[in-house]
């Protein structure tokens, strides 16, 4: 069992060492859309691993890098795809870029880099905003303040996302006070207090509200029915499983 289970982190290694470096990770853009007037606000950049990988799944690709130590590394890769399909697109708007929090605080962190992608693809620095994403904890806040005011000082905005997650959400809002704020997709009723809450701060300091699926109701067809976009030979539809829209400073 030992000898298979090696074998797997050998082949998954082997098709991560390849991946990185022919960079095969294509990107995806996921309109994200205002409630208040149905217009477009921007798009996230969704990274995946080639269609005929076991690591084509994100979920399946950050494990792998984790795994073998070079999440770093795939977080700049896709980074700069990222950048340079969205300008080579020519879309409008700002550019919503996720990144694990951890890597930014890596001792071996490339800084520097994203503003010099962002001068080869001819996009400023404040149409984009760096989406920190709360599957994985921050452990340093005071170096986090640290790292984001630094990318704040250059232009970019910060958004974390699933505030709704749990409450060290609500400690990672109050820390690092970003710019936007994402709520998480929670059904379960245990959770209407605490996102509640969170809601009730956003709005003190009037924040954009970034929602996901869950709270669409209503709005989803509306906003399914405009938000339309041609990316690369195919049409990109907006739909409700894939939907990450903000109402403007209202809920």
């Amino acid at each position: 069992m030992e000898s298979y289970h090696d074998n797997e982190e050998f082949k998954q290694g082997q098709s991560l060492d390849e991946i990185l470096a022919s960079g095969a990770i294509s990107t995806l853009f996921q309109p994200i859309v205002s409630l208040k007037n149905n217009t477009i606000y921007g798009y996230e950049a969704l990274s995946r691993g080639p269609s005929d990988s076991p690591l084509h799944s994100p979920i399946n690709l950050l494990d792998a890098a984790s795994r073998h130590g070079r999440t770093a590394e795939l977080d700049l890769l896709c980074r700069e795809l990222a950048i340079q399909q969205f300008g080579r697109l020519n879309l409008p708007h700002k550019l919503f870029l996720n990144t694990i929090p951890a890597v930014l605080l890596q001792a071996d962190y490339q800084h520097g880099l994203t503003l010099k992608f962002l001068e080869k693809a001819n996009i400023p620095p404040n149409r984009v905003v760096i989406e920190l994403t709360e599957q994985y904890p921050i452990e340093d806040y005071p170096l986090m303040r640290e790292a984001t005011e630094n990318y704040r000082s250059m232009g970019f905005t910060i958004a974390l996302d699933d505030l709704g997650a749990g409450y060290a959400g609500l400690r990672t809002w109050s820390e690092l006070k970003p710019d936007f704020v994402k709520l998480d997709r929670h059904d379960n009723t245990r959770f209407f207090p605490l996102l509640s809450l969170s809601i009730g701060m956003v709005k003190l300091r009037d924040f954009p509200i970034l929602k996901t699926e869950a709270e669409l109701s209503s709005h989803a067809t509306a906003a399914k029915s405009r938000a339309k976009k041609i990316v690369g030979n195919s049409l990109y539809r907006l739909t409700q499983a894939d939907c990450r829209v903000t109402q403007d400073h209202e809920l």
